[in-house]
């Protein structure tokens, strides 16, 4: 690949932040941008590495700053503002998964960088040039079987991608009813876990 003059984007967000968000709530945020793109989805599990790929989209640089919003100045793009996506990359590498954002023609690498005039370890995202992918790719690596079987427990589109087995379910009005045990008592919005509730059969 073509790698040209790389730029870095520093953001105050500390190592810190959000104490009680770990694996699940990381890929949970990145999932929910994915859904919500209106560029093709696929996600795929392979050896140690979760992909979540979206085909032609491609962020500005300015969703690496808090705040700001690609939704409101562009429906193809993901989300309504940036601190989802970007604390979930915070907190993965806090978790010490590896994580890549293949931006089109953009390589985005997050790491912590200690700053020495605010005296504390904040996100950084190196910024490399690359041939275009013409997608969105985040990919997450470093994660071991059992963060897998709890990612799939989680999230019944994983399953999905690494089984290939379609759950099998009911349509309503309202949404479909999970007829697999295994959900029992879950609920879900577009495929992202809300919450549980064990006093229901399905």
């Amino acid at each position: 690949r073509l790698i040209l003059f790389p730029k870095r984007q520093n953001n105050t967000i500390t190592k810190n932040y959000i104490p009680d968000w770990g694996l699940i709530e990381g890929v949970r945020e990145i999932l929910q941008n994915a859904i919500d793109s209106s560029g093709k989805m696929t996600v795929s599990i392979d050896g140690d590495t979760l992909t979540i790929k979206n085909d032609n989209i491609k962020l500005p640089i300015k969703s690496l700053l808090m705040g700001y919003g690609t939704k409101t100045h562009d429906n193809s793009q993901i989300g309504g503002k940036s601190e989802g996506s970007l604390l979930a990359i915070m907190v993965l590498i806090r978790e010490e998964y590896g994580v890549k954002v293949f931006n089109d023609d953009e390589i985005w690498t997050p790491e912590f960088i200690f700053d020495e005039d605010l005296e504390e370890e904040i996100l950084s995202i190196k910024v490399d040039a690359c041939l275009p992918y013409d997608a969105l790719i985040y990919e997450i690596s470093g994660l071991s079987e059992d963060d897998i079987e709890w990612l799939i427990d989680e999230f019944p589109i994983l399953d999905k991608a690494v089984t290939g087995e379609e759950y099998e379910s009911i349509e309503t009005q309202c949404g479909e009813i999970i007829l697999d045990e295994k959900y029992r008592g879950k609920m879900y919005v577009e495929g992202l876990p809300i919450q549980r509730d064990d006093n229901f059969e399905f």
